[in-house]
C-alpha cells in the first residue's frame, strides 16, 4: 500500500527558474538605480584624489627645491603621452605632470634631469593651471617658494552638467589651499 512517509521524500526544495530570473530583474533595477545615485558621490571623490595628488606634489615640490637647492620643476605631461590624447592647451594639465631636477634652470625636461615623482592622467577628471603666465609647468626656488608667484589650480569632472569643481590656491609661500564649490582662487 501506499505510505504517507513516502510521498514526502520526493518534495523537492529549492527555486523555480521563474523566481530566479524575478529576483535577477529586481536586483537589475536596484543596480540600476544605485549607480545613477553614486555617479556625484563618485566624482567628488576623484577631484579630490587629484586635489590631493596635486598638493601632495606641490609639497613634495618644495621640499626637494629646499634640499636640493633649487631649480625643481613640477611640468605637465605631454599630450602625446599615451593614454592622453588631449589638446595641445599649455593650461590643461588632466594628462598628469612631473616633477624633475631642472639643472639648468629652463623649465623644460632635457636628458640628464632626473625624473623625482610621476603622476598620470586622472581618467575623467579636468585639471586646469589658471596662471596668467607660462600655465605648462611652475619652478620653486631654493627657499621652496613659487618662482612666479601664487598660483591657482581648477580640477573637476569633464563630464558636462557636472557641478562638482575645487579650485586649488597655491601661495607663493607654500600654502595650498583647496576651495570646494568655487572655480578660481580670486
Amino acid at each position: 500500500m501506499f505510505s504517507p512517509c513516502r510521498a514526502h521524500r520526493f518534495h523537492h526544495q529549492g527555486f523555480t527558474t521563474i523566481e530566479l530570473m524575478v529576483v535577477v530583474a529586481i536586483l537589475a533595477v536596484l543596480a540600476a538605480l544605485a549607480s545613477a545615485n553614486l555617479t556625484p558621490i563618485l566624482e567628488r571623490w576623484r577631484v579630490r584624489q587629484a586635489v590631493e595628488e596635486l598638493t601632495s606634489t606641490y609639497t613634495y615640490a618644495r621640499s626637494e627645491a629646499i634640499r636640493r637647492g633649487g631649480n625643481i620643476t613640477v611640468r605637465k605631461r605631454t599630450v602625446d603621452t599615451p593614454p592622453c590624447l588631449l589638446p595641445d592647451d599649455k593650461s590643461d594639465w588632466s594628462c598628469g605632470w612631473l616633477v624633475f631636477d631642472d639643472t639648468n634652470g629652463n623649465g623644460t625636461q632635457e636628458v640628464g634631469e632626473t625624473t623625482l615623482r610621476s603622476t598620470p592622467a586622472f581618467g575623467s577628471i579636468t585639471v586646469k593651471n589658471n596662471a596668467n603666465t607660462s600655465g605648462d609647468s611652475f619652478q620653486m626656488t631654493r627657499w621652496g617658494e613659487l618662482q612666479s608667484g601664487a598660483l591657482g589650480f581648477t580640477v573637476k569632472p569633464a563630464r558636462t552638467g557636472a557641478d562638482t569643481v575645487t579650485a586649488l590656491c597655491m601661495a607663493p609661500g607654500g600654502r595650498a589651499k583647496a576651495k570646494p564649490g568655487v572655480a578660481t582662487c580670486s
